[in-house]
């Protein structure tokens, strides 16, 4: 038999082709009256795309520039850019343009900071300059995140002690996982600023970037102080060495802006061993994903069980988190986690060659599923019911079987599961 389709799936249809309709792939394209445009005309194409909540900004030579906003893609030129036009906007962005084109030259991509200060407006941007394949020969790609000029103070209404908790751990690894662009280091800024704000948190922070992607100077910072570093500045050339130099200055706590190699590892490990707190970023898709992606790095044989078997003793938290469409066109944060304690560092001891597998149970009987909280949010009205089965990791859930767990959470007093009716 056909499944019937509800009032509600058809109210969650009929507002998805009504968005498709409206779409306007030219919506925001900045007429500029001239044949070339100039250094200065990058700024006004910013300006535009920050006035319409974009995401990212990409110029690229030979294709129009074009925005991400709310996860669709808009022209901001009316048409594609010639080399030297993309040159000029890289020396806009870098006070030695020389210098640019001549590590561009050589292979070597830029990682740079770049801020848009205008009477009516100040944004800040991340932002990434490479070469690549153009209209038959070299050209260039630019990609420029917008990055919050302060920290976005946690929603306490969906954050709860479970993870705040995390960061109250004298020593121990906390790690954020997601893919480019899912806000994972936004986010953990904000746990960040909480602690700063709090004036019973007595803590040195140390935070390792490259580039620095959210300043912590509008942070009142009571008890706790923040010291950001720059990777590639003041003679601080890799994550490791960053890690290896931040110990000497007692911290408490030490942001790494990214786990990528086996030499940040290490680093990292060696840190909480030493008795530090270590919070930190890397791509995995999933909670259950992190064991995998570790030893991905480059480990095998005893070495790979080795770097498990201490993870397994030293990791608080592993979180990973998405972002997917509202049914008003914008964006949410769907989240997945697991708060380690002494049962699930036990249960994972036991078989550390099944430490994937066991670690997708725990997180269904002792965390957050991405299932669980996608659930959750189309209970709120938030995104469409389609978005569960996409975030359930291959594995088929019932809708009671997805509600009984979201009633245990809202029984235990998740703050995030409250907002129901089961």
């Amino acid at each position: 038999m056909a499944a019937q389709l509800t009032t509600d799936d058809l109210s969650h249809f009929d507002g998805f082709i009504r968005q498709f309709i409206s779409y306007d792939i030219n919506k925001f394209v900045l007429p500029i009256d001239r044949t070339v445009f100039l250094s200065d005309d990058l700024d006004d194409f910013l300006q535009t795309a920050i006035k319409n909540e974009a995401s990212d900004i990409f110029v690229k030579t030979g294709t129009p520039i074009w925005a991400r906003i709310y996860g669709r893609k808009y022209n901001l030129s009316e048409r594609p850019l010639t080399r030297p036009e993309v040159e000029s906007f890289i020396e806009r962005l870098y006070d030695n343009s020389s210098t640019a084109i001549a590590a561009l030259s050589a292979g070597k991509p830029i990682d740079k900071s770049y801020t848009l200060s205008r009477q009516d407006m100040r944004a800040r941007f991340r932002v990434n300059i490479s070469t690549g394949y153009s209209q038959g020969g070299r050209g260039y790609s630019i990609t420029m995140r917008n990055t919050p000029l302060r920290p976005r103070p946690l929603d306490l209404s969906e954050i709860g002690e479970d993870l705040l908790g995390c960061f109250r751990y004298p020593y121990g690894g906390i790690f954020f996982c997601g893919a480019t662009g899912t806000g994972k280091s936004q986010t953990l800024s904000g746990f960040i600023d909480y602690l700063a704000r709090d004036p019973e948190t007595s803590k040195k922070i140390i935070t390792l970037e490259k580039p620095v992607e959210i300043p912590f100077d509008s942070t009142p910072q009571f008890q706790t102080i923040i010291d950001q570093f720059e990777i590639g500045t003041g003679g601080v050339t890799s994550f490791a060495q960053g890690i290896e130099n931040a110990m000497r200055q007692a911290p408490n706590d030490i942001f790494v802006g990214e786990v990528r190699d086996m030499e940040s590892m290490e680093a990292a490990l060696h840190g909480m061993m030493s008795g530090h707190l270590i919070y930190t970023t890397l791509h995995a898709n999933n909670v259950s994903a992190f064991f995998k992606r570790i030893t991905g790095l480059g480990y095998e044989g005893i070495a790979q069980r080795s770097i498990i078997l201490e993870l397994i003793n030293y990791t608080r938290l592993i979180y990973s988190q998405r972002l997917i469409p509202t049914l008003d066109g914008k964006l949410c944060v769907v989240r997945e986690y697991l708060v380690f304690n002494e049962e699930i560092t036990d249960r994972l001891l036991k078989d550390p060659d099944r430490v994937s597998e066991t670690t997708a149970e725990l997180v269904w009987t002792h965390g957050v599923h991405f299932a669980v909280h996608a659930r959750q949010r189309v209970l709120e009205g938030k995104i469409a019911p389609k978005y569960v089965p996409i975030l359930s990791s291959g594995r088929t859930f019932t809708d009671e079987e997805l509600d009984n767990r979201i009633r245990q959470l809202k029984a235990a007093g998740n703050p995030a599961f409250q907002n129901n009716n089961l």
